[in-house]
């Protein structure tokens, strides 16, 4: 939903938050209907064979197990909520495989120079710097309930842009960390990347290399 034209700060804050609710509601919406139907495979076989003794016995699809099944699906929604966002963004960076720049490396002190200078300009609003080993372009922000704002960049945008090029993706990155419009896709990204580790995990099981980036040039400055 877009805010209004003549929306204020406030405004804007509150809708914000109210999507962050959204998204907590389909989490909860989503253990539900998973309970449910897990709920539902049980007790058929029960209610077939209770169907054998009583043949007039009813079968209730929503009944006042329906509120047991919501109360787990609650209890089980609120502890995923909590560990996923107690550690969102090391979730993130981890599967990102994202380090911290190298102090010895010249392009990582133009990536650190320049994020300085945003810095500033941003109203000394600090960021911590992260560089993904990919030689792909691309640029992130990460930001979390518990205040961390992060502002990562590839290994490869990093050697193929100018010092300009440069200054306008991590002025566009520090945008979304002032607006905190990055907060709702970090703690998407961070509810959902169970899938994404289960996944790594079994293809660990069977063996399968990790697929790694191909080697890329980096142009003199």
């Amino acid at each position: 939903v877009k805010p209004a034209r003549n929306a204020t700060f406030w405004d804007i804050e509150k809708q914000r938050t109210w999507r962050i609710y959204l998204i907590f509601g389909f989490l909860l919406i989503l253990y539900f209907v998973s309970v449910f139907i897990i709920a539902t495979i049980i007790r058929i076989p029960i209610h077939l064979r209770q169907a054998l003794s009583v043949p007039d016995s009813p079968f209730h699809l929503i009944g006042l197990d329906t509120i047991y099944i919501f109360i787990i699906a609650l209890i089980a929604a609120l502890i995923h909520w909590y560990y996923s966002n107690r550690n969102a963004v090391p979730r993130i960076l981890g599967l990102l495989r994202a380090q911290k720049p190298d102090s010895h490396d010249k392009y990582h002190d133009i990536y650190n120079n320049v994020i300085d200078e945003i810095e500033v300009a941003a109203g000394e609003r600090s960021v911590e710097r992260y560089i993904m080993p990919t030689g792909s372009m691309n640029a992130f922000a990460l930001a979390d309930l518990q205040g961390r704002k992060v502002i990562g960049i590839t290994e490869g945008l990093l050697s193929r842009a100018s010092r300009e090029e440069l200054q306008s993706v991590i002025a566009h990155e520090m945008a979304h960390i002032t607006s905190n419009d990055c907060l709702e896709t970090t703690i998407t990204c961070s509810l959902f990347s169970m899938y994404s580790e289960a996944l790594a995990q079994l293809t660990s099981m069977i063996g399968q290399p990790e697929p790694t980036d191909a080697p890329f040039l980096r142009k003199d400055s």
